[in-house]
């Protein structure tokens, strides 16, 4: 392998990590998001919550990525809402549904 083909391999690596993590945070936010719906009685539309927004946070235990995630649902009394559910690493850090905000330590 010569020495311009091992940085080369590394980014890749490194871009299918970040993209592993990327599928897998949005599929936890997108079943908290249906969780939240079933409790709250709305209905969950699209199948699946979208990344909304995505940066560094400090925390304890060095920087993490957190991620907003926006998701549709349907109330008989409101019509079609949005609701949002924060993530930082793997760690629920705050969700909105409604005019309801639960944030979590």
């Amino acid at each position: 392998m010569s020495s311009a083909a091992l940085p080369l391999l590394i980014g890749l690596l490194a871009l299918v990590a970040f993209w592993l993590d990327a599928a897998r945070a949005r599929e936890l936010a997108s079943a908290l998001a249906q969780t939240l719906c079933q409790r709250q009685g709305v209905q969950f539309l699209d199948g699946s919550a979208a990344l909304e927004s995505l940066r560094l946070q400090r925390t304890p235990k060095g920087l993490r990525l957190r991620r907003v995630f926006s998701f549709s649902y349907y109330s008989e009394e409101a019509g079609r809402r949005q609701g949002t559910v924060t993530l930082v690493g793997a760690q629920i850090k705050a969700f909105r549904i409604d005019e309801h905000t639960q944030v979590e330590g």
